[in-house]
């Protein structure tokens, strides 16, 4: 069984990886937006890539956001065994 401190440290460095795979595939998204000769023409396939890039932007964003808070916590927490 995992501790406290390992569950923690686990969950920050998934989140760090997945940030990081979000990030490919929403650079890979947007490098595609911008090369009309490897996007098919049609509306509605452009509009389903710019929708994942935008999901994926918002869903890095969330994730961000909570590793700062995990790291902050984990942080806060290493001050308090401290005293």
């Amino acid at each position: 069984m995992l501790s406290f401190e390992e569950l923690v440290t686990l969950q920050a460095t998934l989140l760090a990886k997945m940030m990081m795979v979000n990030s490919a595939l929403h650079r890979r998204y947007t490098e595609l937006l911008a090369s009309p000769d490897r996007v098919p023409s049609n509306e509605e396939a452009r509009d389903v890539l710019a929708r994942a890039a935008k999901h994926i932007d918002e869903l890095n964003r969330i994730m961000r956001d909570e590793l700062a808070f995990i790291l902050s916590e984990k942080h806060h927490g290493a001050d308090n065994d401290e005293d």
